[in-house]
């Protein structure tokens, strides 16, 4: 018994090894990013009757990363690889395309990877229709790690429509406004009247994926969806 529990542990020692030793071997590494983020379109939930709703919970807890980064320099529609799920997508009512960008990563081991700034999709005041964050980190394999959340608005008085739902207050990123910039191409104003808007739904997209690179990954969600593809590409100068 003494043998067998000491090949064991013997075992879990060469597995975390070399785990350790492969993920060393990844660190610092440049993949070409590309995410696409699209929502399904429902109708809006103060047009449902209350007994065909979806039901989400509303004690939930949002927040950004205590150190994040924003997409610097993403890269032409030209270079994009998943240029045709995002065709197939805008064509089909049942679908928008909310967030679709590519850019050039250098990866690094989970403790030193800092997540990217997340915010597509109809701006409604300070927020917007898709917010949250990503990180992407890399050790025997790539991973990608969502916390996002995608919320409804209403403007005026949400209390007969709602039936004394009460939804988190939204989290807004610190008072550096200077980092507050819109997405070209992808965010736009809502042109409702100038109250402020007030949540009305905010539904969840928590995952961590593990993948390999050259191949197009999908992640599932009731609301949402998203595809990523990370391509190996040679060192930066």
């Amino acid at each position: 018994m003494t043998y067998l529990r000491l090949s064991f542990y013997l075992l879990l020692t060469l597995i975390s090894v070399y785990s350790m030793t492969a993920a060393a071997q990844h660190a610092g590494r440049w993949y070409q990013v590309e995410l696409l983020i699209f929502k399904r379109n429902t109708p809006p939930t103060d047009t449902i009757p209350a007994s065909q709703r979806e039901e989400w919970p509303t004690d939930i807890s949002l927040a950004y990363p205590e150190e994040y980064r924003f997409i610097e320099d993403p890269l032409s529609s030209s270079e994009h690889q998943l240029g045709g799920y995002s065709y197939a997508l805008t064509r089909n009512e049942q679908f928008e395309v909310l967030f679709h960008q590519a850019w050039d990563q250098q990866m690094w081991e989970e403790s030193r990877s800092t997540p990217f700034i997340i915010r597509a999709g109809q701006r409604n005041g300070d927020h917007w229709e898709l917010e949250g964050s990503i990180n992407i980190h890399i050790g025997r394999f790539l991973h990608l790690t969502t916390d996002l959340w995608l919320s409804e608005f209403i403007y005026g008085d949400v209390s007969s429509s709602f039936s004394g739902n009460t939804w988190p207050i939204l989290p807004i990123l610190g008072s550096d406004n200077t980092a507050l910039i819109d997405t070209p191409g992808n965010n736009f104003i809502a042109p409702f009247l100038a109250d402020k808007p007030q949540v009305s739904r905010a539904v969840k997209f928590t995952e961590r994926r593990s993948m390999r690179s050259k191949e197009t990954h999908y992640m599932d969600h009731p609301e949402m969806g998203i595809i990523v593809r990370m391509l190996p590409i040679e060192p930066k100068n």
